[in-house]
C-alpha cells in the first residue's frame, strides 16, 4: 500500500471509529446550485439541516435516518424538486414529516452523508 493509500485508511479508521460525528459543508455543489448542510451522524443513524438554490428556485429541509427509515420535512418546493411530489402533494406535505423507507423516492446523493461509514466514504 503506497503513502497516499495509507493515509487514507488511516483517516477512514479513525472516523469509523467515533461515536458520533459534526460535520457542516457550506458553498457545497451537488447536482446544481448551491448548497448548505449542517450535519450529526452516528455509525448508523443521522440527521441534516440542508438550505439550498437553484434555478431560480430555493428552500430548506431536514432529513433523518433512523434503522432503515428516512424522514424528511421541508418546505414545498423542497419536497417538489427532491421528492418529485407534485404541487398540491408538495402543499399537503409541506412542515409534516414524511417517512419513506430505503430512501425510496428521495433524489440520488441526497441520503449520502447521514452515517459515520457514508461520510468516511465521502
Amino acid at each position: 500500500m503506497g503513502p497516499k493509500a495509507a493515509r487514507r485508511a488511516a483517516v477512514i479508521s479513525a472516523a469509523l471509529a467515533q461515536k458520533s460525528v459534526h460535520w457542516f459543508a457550506d458553498d457545497y455543489e451537488l447536482v446544481e446550485g448551491e448548497w448548505s448542510i449542517d450535519a450529526d451522524v452516528t455509525g448508523d443513524s443521522g440527521r441534516a439541516e440542508l438550505n439550498w438554490r437553484a434555478e431560480g428556485d430555493g428552500g430548506e429541509y431536514q432529513l433523518v435516518y433512523v434503522k432503515g427509515m428516512y424522514y424528511v420535512r421541508g418546505d414545498s418546493e423542497s419536497l417538489r424538486w427532491f421528492l418529485n411530489l407534485t404541487k398540491a402533494e408538495a402543499a399537503r406535505y409541506a412542515g409534516r414529516w414524511i417517512s419513506t423507507l430505503n430512501g425510496k423516492r428521495l433524489m440520488f446523493g441526497l441520503t449520502d452523508g447521514l452515517t459515520l461509514p457514508s461520510v468516511a466514504r465521502e
